[in-house]
């Protein structure tokens, strides 16, 4: 349906990865910093408990130095443009990456999966045909129809 189509900012859209109608969790860029220094901070203050007092200034100084410098270059407005955006599915927690508004990761097609009772040379070219649909539909139009006549060519004998 074309509801279920990926959109940008949507709340809930089908899955490129699971193919489940599934609530997706959106992240901009300027997200991306604070969600680092949150891991980073919780990972390393985890750790820190579970050490001895001995060690706690260096890693003390680890984390002032990780806040003010490391983390400084992890920001995500140095790496990552303002145009992208991600989309984590809840579901299988797989991200798809987003630019404009154009999903550009995973690739997606307008085609299902191959039918199961192919055989597996006719289950490559749909494959492969859905592959390319992007970039050169006449090519996947005419892989497309490679696989309808080896599908014909197998039923009729």
């Amino acid at each position: 349906m074309a509801d279920d189509l990926p959109r940008l900012n949507a709340e809930a859209f089908r899955c490129p990865h699971c193919n489940i109608f599934a609530q997706q969790r959106w992240v901009k860029p300027y997200d991306l910093h604070d969600i680092t220094i949150h891991t980073l901070s919780n990972l390393l203050l985890d750790y820190r408990r579970k050490i001895d007092i001995r060690k706690q200034a260096t890693i003390e100084d680890f984390l002032s130095l990780a806040q003010t410098e490391l983390l400084r270059y992890l920001d995500s407005n140095y790496i990552i443009p303002d145009n992208f955006s991600f989309a984590k599915c809840i579901r299988c927690h797989k991200y798809s990456l987003w630019l404009n508004s154009d999903m550009i990761y995973p690739a997606s097609t307008p085609f299902p999966a191959p039918n199961e009772d192919f055989n597996d040379d006719i289950k490559e070219l749909c494959c492969e045909a859905a592959v390319i649909f992007n970039a050169s539909p006449r090519a996947s139009a005419a892989m497309m129809r490679l696989c309808v006549e080896k599908i014909l060519k197998e039923q009729l004998g």
